[in-house]
């Protein structure tokens, strides 16, 4: 079992998706999904490892390699903040552990994600897990179910994974459940997936849709700030300060990493099956706008 220990938290916090490797005596994060560290660590969390395991994540996403998340020994200063993964006997899939895992939590985080992103088993796999999520959630009276999705979503839907995500989004808002959705723009993490869309050997081809990056620790301290607060009953959105074209963003990525590739901006270069028109990438009005700069993001994950 491995517990997330808040600070200052007056309920039990269930988590939902995939990210984190554990071999003792310390705690390892795989490079899959920046949030679930970013959350332990930025948002004020204490971690506690009680015996190894291993996720078994759901998800693709950047190789990067991210130092120990936190050492173990943290002494417990609250209610425990529960993680949730099929190595842990919960499969959001079947509905395997879902009850117990549920029983007590009054907020559910669910970051859970497909295996795929170019067919069909990422709607398969949505409408399933978020109907099992959602029905284990009311069995258990959760008064929170905070779901993270992507900027975008509703404008991208002619993508396999895109639709799927509104699919996501969709069984929410229809549930009985009280909700937030947070959407957030790319990850800088994740940057080099992108990039990679657009490649033929030495040249990539990309298109100049802008975007607004973001670093994945601040919206992991947004998801906690959001999860300590009362349910939205609405979606709202979360980006980065500075705006880039993907095509301008891959220049800036190469040159960081000395490597020699040559951009070329190609408007027709489709984004996860998608032609990008227009601004579908950014967030609307209103959103959240995030501190961390590329430039800062870039100097910090160059010297680690």
């Amino acid at each position: 079992m491995l517990s997330y220990l808040p600070d200052e938290a007056p309920f039990t916090l269930g988590w939902f998706g995939y990210a984190l490797r554990l071999r003792p005596p310390t705690l390892k994060h795989d490079g899959r999904c920046p949030v679930f560290r970013s959350f332990s660590v930025r948002a004020g969390m204490r971690m506690r490892c009680n015996g190894g395991c291993r996720h078994e994540d759901h998800g693709s996403g950047s190789k990067r390699a991210y130092r120990n998340a936190t050492e173990g020994g943290s002494a417990e200063l609250g209610p425990d903040v529960t993680a949730a993964s099929p190595s842990l006997g919960v499969d959001t899939a079947t509905g395997k552990g879902l009850a117990a895992a549920m029983a007590g939590a009054e907020v559910v985080v669910d970051v859970t994600d497909a295996a795929s992103f170019g067919d069909s088993s990422a709607l398969d796999f949505f409408k399933v897990s978020t109907k099992n999520l959602l029905s284990a959630a009311a069995e258990a009276g959760v008064r929170h179910y905070l779901a993270l999705s992507i900027v975008g979503t509703p404008r991208l839907v002619e993508s396999d994974y895109f639709r799927a995500k509104a699919v996501q989004e969709n069984l929410i808002r229809a549930s009985t459940r009280p909700y937030t959705i947070l959407r957030s723009t790319q990850f800088y993490e994740f940057i080099n997936g992108v990039i990679d869309i657009g490649a033929e050997g030495n040249i990539l081809r990309l298109p100049p849709a802008l975007m607004r990056p973001v670093a994945a620790e601040d919206v992991a301290a947004f998801l906690a700030e959001l999860a300590v607060g009362d349910p939205l009953s609405n979606i709202i959105e979360i980006g980065g300060p500075e705006q880039f074209g993907i095509d301008d963003i891959a220049r800036v990525f190469l040159a960081a990493n000395k490597d020699q590739r040559q951009v070329i901006t190609n408007p027709s270069t489709s984004y996860f099956g998608v032609e990008l028109t227009g601004d579908v990438l950014l967030p609307n009005v209103g959103a959240r706008m995030a501190r961390q700069k590329l430039s800062d993001w870039l100097y910090q994950s160059i010297a680690a």
